[in-house]
């Protein structure tokens, strides 16, 4: 009789039916953006660096969300909400073993930075390893809910992986301080 007797999909948020004006609905993914502080082999997360996002200030802060390992940390002691001297909204976060994700990504110019002072992380060894921060920053476009222009000054420092929406930055350095003693002294 050419209508609808029955539907079925394994992912709702995707596809949806409405048998009263029968119509099916596809929605878009939500779209997420990974950013990852890693050290500098680009391995590892690395714990410890202070990571800033700049919003634009059109931005839709209902939609917006920062997720830690699928749970939010945005509205917690983990991340620190300011508005900066241009009236911009940004959120600033320590980085810790895992990649944070950013949901909700209106449409706007976007900046990334690493700022801090000097933080130590333990490796893989147990040894303790200081890192100077070298402030870096980032700049990428949101359009469409999709980044479409990534720029940085440093591209040792940060890294767009355009097919799985992943920033790396990677610049920390460590400090090896040498000391030499006289024998007996």
């Amino acid at each position: 009789n050419g209508v609808v007797t029955g539907f079925d999909t394994e992912d709702a948020d995707a596809f949806n039916y409405d048998e009263l004006t029968h119509h099916i609905t596809v929605s878009d993914a939500e779209y997420t953006v990974t950013i990852s502080k890693t050290a500098i082999n680009g391995q590892e997360e690395l714990p410890g660096a202070e990571l800033t996002l700049v919003v634009p200030k059109e931005f839709d802060e209902e939609a917006f969300d920062i997720l830690r390992d699928g749970t939010s940390i945005l509205d917690t002691e983990a991340v620190t909400k300011t508005t900066d001297e241009n009236g911009n909204t940004t959120y600033t976060w320590t980085s810790t073993d895992k990649p944070v994700e950013i949901k909700g990504l209106t449409d706007g110019n976007y900046t990334l930075k690493e700022t801090g002072n000097p933080f130590s992380a333990t490796d893989e060894n147990g040894n303790t390893i200081v890192y100077d921060v070298t402030d870096s920053t980032s700049n990428f476009t949101v359009e469409n809910g999709v980044v479409t222009g990534f720029d940085t000054e440093d591209a040792d420092a940060f890294n767009y992986e355009e097919l799985t929406h992943h920033i790396t930055v990677s610049d920390a350095e460590y400090t090896l301080k040498i000391s030499k003693i006289e024998i007996g002294g």
